[in-house]
């Protein structure tokens, strides 16, 4: 059973299913992996270039530390021991830029649940000072173009097969629960690959970083 935290949203997905979306804590991970395990290879290479077969401690440590940026957990409404998707809102380099993160599973897919979770990421950065949200993706990840496009971004760049958009933040108004009242559109879709966690090929798994 994860544990959570007060602060938490329900989602009403496309499919008129509910779900939860709270920050992600420490005693998360075992659900977490769960999740991963789950997943089928094609969804991990999308979001972290290589399949991987979970996030290890350490790593998750440093996900879910307030200092990197904001991590979440999502669940069905009926099944709080299930995570079913994961994003994140993490830190860059730059000033007031963060990089969004995301990882549904696949059963849970073309539900409208990515797109939610990328308005949520947004607008929790709209109100806690941040300017910008970049994605780095795979340059052919439809889903993840159509999600981006619909959050006002913008290629920047493009290097090889990958295709980084920016998203501005600021002016952005209401708060994340704000942003999914209303969600007619988009797919569960994995998003980005680059925030907080490197892509880390598992023995023996085909395709192994291999571009989507």
């Amino acid at each position: 059973m994860c544990a959570g935290p007060a602060e938490q949203s329900v989602l009403v997905l496309v499919s008129g299913e509910l779900a939860v979306v709270r920050r992600a804590v420490p005693e998360d991970l075992t659900e977490v992996n769960a999740m991963h395990a789950r997943c089928t290879t094609a969804s991990l290479v999308q979001r972290y270039r290589a399949p991987r077969d979970g996030i290890r401690p350490a790593e998750w440590a440093r996900l879910t530390a307030p200092s990197a940026g904001a991590s979440w957990v999502t669940t069905p409404l009926e099944e709080p021991g299930r995570v079913i998707g994961l994003s994140h809102l993490m830190h860059t380099g730059g000033d007031g830029v963060r990089e969004l993160g995301l990882l549904v599973e696949d059963d849970w897919q073309r539900r409208g649940l990515g797109m939610s979770l990328a308005q949520y990421a947004v607008l929790h950065g709209a109100r806690t000072g941040c300017r910008s949200v970049t994605v780095l993706t795979a340059a052919d990840n439809r889903a993840m173009e159509t999600i981006a496009r619909r959050l006002g971004a913008s290629p920047r760049n493009r290097v090889r097969t990958d295709v980084e958009f920016s998203i501005a933040v600021a002016g952005r108004s209401g708060g994340p629960a704000d942003a999914v009242r209303d969600e007619r559109g988009g797919t569960g879709a994995v998003l980005g690959y680059r925030s907080g966690i490197r892509a880390e090929p598992v023995p023996g798994a085909a395709g192994a970083g291999s571009p989507t």
